[in-house]
């Protein structure tokens, strides 16, 4: 939670920074950074790789590699880990998207899809669509008049 640039929120959430020690006579320039009592053991109490040794349920990882509040890596590793344990797990990345939300007409429909079908899948359902994401097959974006794929740039299929 510390590859973000927005650190107000674990401190926030988490009372404090994880090398706060109370017993510690912090500086005030130290002291300032400090928004509770939280130490390093508050942390690791919330910390996901601290029970990497229990995931087992499957998991569909999406991320944004323009999202400049939560570096790509942070979805990679959790996707790391999954597939060593593994456990089934999918990896939906978005190259052109710069935010937390995919907010493009033509990445929405393809995350709507995988998502749906993810979700479908793991709780007994037919597919939401049966277009194969690796087939030529129409996955989103925009058709031109012959009906055929229309040339999109950065436009692409999911990477699984």
């Amino acid at each position: 939670m510390l590859a973000t640039d927005e650190l107000y929120f674990p401190f926030h959430d988490l009372g404090g920074t994880p090398w706060y020690d109370p017993g510690f006579a912090a500086s005030s320039r130290e002291a300032k950074h400090n928004f509770g009592s939280s130490t390093l053991s508050d942390w690791k109490r919330w910390d996901p790789s601290e029970y990497l040794d229990q995931w087992a349920t499957p998991q569909l990882v999406i991320h944004s590699e323009r999202d400049y509040r939560l570096p790509i890596s942070e979805g990679i590793a959790p996707f790391n880990v999954l597939q060593a344990r593994g456990v089934e797990s999918q990896f939906l990345t978005f190259p052109d998207e710069t935010d937390h939300w995919v907010l493009k007409p033509e990445n929405s429909l393809v995350w709507h899809k995988v998502v749906l079908n993810w979700v479908n899948k793991h709780v007994g359902l037919p597919p939401y669509t049966a277009e194969d994401p690796d087939s030529d097959e129409f996955w989103g974006g925009a058709r031109d008049s012959k009906t055929e794929l229309a040339d999109m740039p950065i436009q692409g299929k999911p990477e699984t």
